[in-house]
């Protein structure tokens, strides 16, 4: 599972105590207000190197109330989002019974008829509508049935370094009235000014999502929420597995270290020796790779793997 799906899955669980001081998504009037995620308002594209751009601030604080740091865990590096989702809404008062044409995970094939579906993920340089199924998180404790974070899954993995567009439309609460939108998205669909320098920003941003939508037979007008997001690029994900596999074959290049500790002949039937012992291989882990909560590969300062020392095995 990568990182940043592990980041998404956490974001649900925002509270009103830290999102008072963070800086929140201009599409949010809520509490969750890093949501939706992943979203591009969290990238940074005007860079030279295109990058994820979170802030300790932006972010839920651990269970000892400590900050995640985007940049040690990593996150700041990636130059887009995860291929595998789950992708993240906060739709006040959303109910599936109600909104029958979202698809569902019994009924995903509709997802792909941007005709009839409630809901569109769109690979906007292939301009083509992909399989997804939505549902609403059972895990999240809203004060009311309806108050759940919205979860969307691709059907399939995303095309690495890949613009999406994902919206919603004419979505209805639980008593069948439509969702008002949020007062960034709606300034954003109307064209209203605001003295939010945010949204001002997002403008060509959104101008952009809107026409892509627009193409596909959803007009601004009947959108409940819309967003984009880039996934990240194959060297994102394989680098520094790469990196660690090279530099752990330099230094087994003479053989790996063993040593055998007894030998049992004919020990069982259909057996005929049984060899004891152990060896040793580069470690790039904390705590020597014993399994732990918090295991991970100890990185330097360009996010490469540093070998720690030879684990036994």
């Amino acid at each position: 599972m990568s990182r940043l799906i592990l980041l998404a899955l956490y974001l649900i669980y925002v509270s009103s105590s830290t999102s008072a001081a963070a800086i929140c998504n201009i599409l949010s009037n809520s509490e969750a207000c890093l949501l939706p995620f992943p979203d591009d308002f969290w990238r940074d594209s005007t860079s030279s190197t295109p990058h994820i751009n979170l802030d300790n601030s932006s972010l839920p604080v651990d269970t000892n109330g400590g900050l995640i740091d985007p940049i040690s865990g990593g996150y700041n590096s990636l130059s887009g989002f995860s291929t595998l989702g789950p992708i993240l809404a906060y739709i006040p008062g959303i109910d599936l019974t109600i909104n029958s044409a979202l698809p569902r995970l019994w009924d995903i094939s509709s997802s792909s008829d941007a005709t009839t579906s409630s809901s569109i993920f769109l690979d906007v340089e292939a301009k083509t509508a992909l399989e997804h199924w939505v549902e609403l998180d059972e895990s999240s404790d809203g004060p009311t049935p309806y108050e759940k974070v919205l979860l969307a899954w691709p059907a399939s993995r995303l095309r690495d370094s890949t613009r999406h567009i994902v919206a919603f439309r004419n979505i209805l609460d639980e008593n069948g009235i439509p969702v008002t939108r949020s007062d960034g998205f709606d300034a954003l669909v109307r064209g209203t000014p605001t003295n939010n320098p945010a949204i001002e920003a997002a403008r060509p941003r959104f101008a952009s999502i809107f026409t892509a939508l627009e193409s596909m037979g959803w007009p601004r007008e009947n959108l409940t929420l819309a967003w984009d997001f880039t996934t990240t690029s194959p060297e994102d994900i394989s680098s520094v597995f790469l990196s660690m596999r090279k530099d752990a074959l330099n230094r087994i290049a003479n053989g790996v270290r063993f040593e055998i500790t007894s030998v049992d002949n004919a020990p069982a039937a259909n057996t005929s020796r049984r060899i004891h012992g152990q060896f040793w291989v580069p470690c790039y882990l904390n705590y020597d790779a014993v399994p732990a909560l918090d295991s991970h590969i100890i990185v330097d300062a360009q996010g490469k793997p540093v070998w720690q020392n030879d684990g036994e095995l």
